[in-house]
């Protein structure tokens, strides 16, 4: 048996660095400011946000800086979002960055 060959990973650059320690900042304010679930997907929500997401996904043109483009979400919430993007849509709670606001 041949062992597998590990791969390094890249190193983040100095710029995505400062991002993250910016990104890990405002998702701990925001989930301090808005601790109820700000998507509410059905009966099944805890109420209790510990997610931050992106309306606007960083893949779509959205800013994860930006603290308008951000909700609040428990984990089942998120995860409905995520594996529902039609719907989330249809509930306004996804975008395109070229869809108005």
């Amino acid at each position: 048996m041949i062992p597998s060959a590990r791969v390094r990973l890249r190193a983040r650059s100095k710029k995505r660095q400062r991002e993250m320690i910016l990104r890990r900042r405002l998702v701990a304010r925001l989930l301090e400011e808005r601790p109820v679930c700000e998507i509410a997907w059905d009966a099944k929500c805890t109420g209790r946000s510990t997610e931050v997401d992106e309306i606007i996904g960083r893949g779509r043109g959205g800013d994860f800086l930006d603290e308008s483009n951000c909700q609040t979400a428990c984990h089942y919430c998120h995860s409905q979002k995520t594996e529902h993007p039609a719907e989330a849509r249809r509930r306004g709670l996804k975008r395109h960055s070229w869809e108005a606001s």
